[in-house]
Formats: structure tokens, C-alpha cells, sequence
């Protein structure tokens, strides 16, 4: 019997900020997920061989904004030391990436039987394998809104060029299944000559 584990989690703060915008249009985003490995190795006499191998595994993603505010973007032109003008977006407000979410997890198991019979010439195998995976992701974006703004004398007078805003949730959600059955032989026809053959059968299934 063999049994193994995993953990891992990261956390950035702040998160999705650009050089041109102000803090607060950031936010935090954290991740974590871990893992456990059960192997189980048996035999029955000298001639017959049982390996089960299953993992199960699962993940968190999560983002939220410093500020639940819209978003404000204001182009500035400003005169470059060469003569030439040079034109600009700063951002303000809140963002358009928050918040945002997801799940996953997953099991994965097989299970493989060998017979070797007589004095180990052939190694008869059956076994079966099965994954199973599932993930729900909710992404926000502009769920606010975002206000557009031509020139800073524009944003002092409230006039905006646009305003634009995403009314619909985008989130998905997805299943996925595997399974396989095979048969087999690894048959040692002399010490430095080994033939593997046999069948295998695959199905899948989406949601």
C-alpha cells in the first residue's frame, strides 16, 4: 500500500494592475488545490498480480476587486520632448476583470490483473481504467461597466464618449469522461526479445 499527497496555493496582491492605472482598479486573486494517491499492490500465489492505482484531485481560483465600482478610461495627449504628440489611456475606478471564480476537480482509477503462467514465458493481462472531470468557471467582465472619455477637460465636464457594459454572466460549466478495458500479453519469445499484443477498447463522454 502506497499513499501520497499534495498541496499547493498561491496569492498575488494586488493583481491585474497596469502601469497606467490607479490602485484601486486592482484586486487580489488566491489559487489552491491539492491531491491523494492511493496504489495498492497485491498478489494471490506466485502466478497471479493485482494493481489499483486512484487519484483524486481538486482546485480553487478565486479574484475579487479592491473597488466594485465602473471603470473610467480618459485619453490623455501630452507633447514629447521631440515635438510630437503622444497619446495616452489612464485608467481609474474599478475593474473589469472582477470578480471571479472556479472550481475543478477530478478522480482518476485503474486497475490492472496479470497472470503468469507456467515458468513466467507469458504475462496475460486484463485491466480498466476510468477519469472523471468536472470544472465550473464564473469570469467577470464589465460587469460594472466602463466609462470612455476623450480628453481629461471631458471627464472635468462629465461628458463620456461611450458606455458600454456586460448585462450577461459568463459562466460555464463542463464534465468530462474517459474509460478504457483492455486485454493483453507480453510474451518473452527469448531474453532479448519481447512481443506485447493484444485489444482495447475506449469510450468518452462530454457534458
Amino acid at each position: 500500500l502506497s499513499l501520497r499527497g499534495d498541496w499547493r496555493g498561491t496569492s498575488q496582491d494586488p493583481a491585474r494592475l497596469g502601469s497606467l492605472a490607479l490602485p484601486q482598479t486592482g484586486g487580489t486573486t488566491t489559487s489552491s488545490g491539492g491531491g491523494v494517491m492511493a496504489t495498492v499492490s497485491s498478489h494471490f500465489g506466485a502466478a497471479i498480480l493485482n494493481e489499483f492505482r486512484g487519484y483524486l484531485q481538486t482546485s480553487k481560483n478565486d479574484g475579487a476587486g479592491f473597488s466594485d465600482l465602473p471603470q473610467g478610461r480618459v485619453q490623455v495627449a501630452s507633447l514629447l520632448p521631440d515635438g510630437s504628440t503622444g497619446v495616452t489611456t489612464l485608467v481609474f475606478g474599478g475593474s473589469t476583470g472582477f470578480p471571479s471564480r472556479s472550481r475543478g476537480s477530478s478522480f482518476e482509477g485503474s486497475n490492472e490483473l496479470s497472470w503468469l503462467p507456467g515458468r513466467g514465458a507469458h504475462r496475460i493481462k486484463l485491466g480498466a481504467s476510468f477519469l472523471t472531470e468536472r470544472s465550473h468557471d464564473f469570469v467577470g467582465s464589465n460587469l460594472l461597466g466602463t466609462f470612455s472619455y476623450n480628453s481629461l477637460a471631458d471627464l472635468e465636464s462629465g461628458r463620456a464618449a461611450s458606455f458600454r457594459r456586460t448585462l450577461g454572466i459568463t459562466e460555464r460549466q463542463a464534465d468530462n469522461l474517459r474509460w478504457g478495458f483492455y486485454a493483453g500479453d507480453v510474451w518473452m519469445v527469448t531474453r532479448p526479445f519481447q512481443l506485447t499484443y493484444g485489444v482495447r477498447l475506449e469510450g468518452s463522454k462530454f457534458g
